[in-house]
This record gives structure tokens, sequence and C-alpha cells, in this order.
């Protein structure tokens, strides 16, 4: 629905622009696909009751950006600097001492 809503919003963007090339169409679908689902699953674990929600959130939001950075290594060959990998094992260990 966030997608729906957002289209006029796009194409307005979109008048006296090129039109993108289709790999790029492409890719902003799958990405818009993969942030719905991604939404919904969040609602859904959100909704579940075996979860506080106080614990629930900074780990979703936490582990964005891990899963960010491994889907960016998996798809595009994106590199693990040093910075980057110290960051991420930040993350997670600060996820752990959450729980």
């Amino acid at each position: 629905m966030l997608g729906i809503g957002t289209l006029p919003l796009a194409l307005t963007g979109a008048i006296g622009n090129p039109i993108p090339s289709t790999t790029a169409l492409s890719v902003g679908l799958v990405a818009g696909i993969l942030n719905g689902l991604g939404i919904l699953a969040f609602g859904k674990i959100a909704a579940w009751q075996g979860i506080d929600i106080s614990r629930l959130t900074p780990i979703a939001y936490g582990m964005i950006p891990v899963v960010v950075a491994v889907g960016a290594w998996l798809a595009f060959g994106e590199q693990f600097t040093t910075a980057k990998t110290v960051g991420l094992v930040a993350i997670v260990i600060g996820i752990y001492l959450l729980n």
C-alpha cells in the first residue's frame, strides 16, 4: 500500500527527467517488494505475543545495517573494509547484550 501511495509523488518527480533504464526500474521494483515484505514481517513479529516490542524494535532496526551489508556483498560484490567489519561486529554484540 505504501508503494501505491507514493507512486503519484514518484511520477511527479519524473516529469522533465530522462526515463530510467529497465535495469534501474527492475532494481527499484525488487527493492520496493523486499521493503514491503520486510514491513509485513516486522508487523507480524510485533503482533506476536511471545516478544516484548521494546526488545524487538532495537533488534530489528539494529540488524538493518548488517542485512544491507551482507546483501550488498552477496548481490553486488561489495568489499568488507576493516571499519565496516568492526562496525557490524559492534552492532551484533550490542544486539546480543540487549538480550
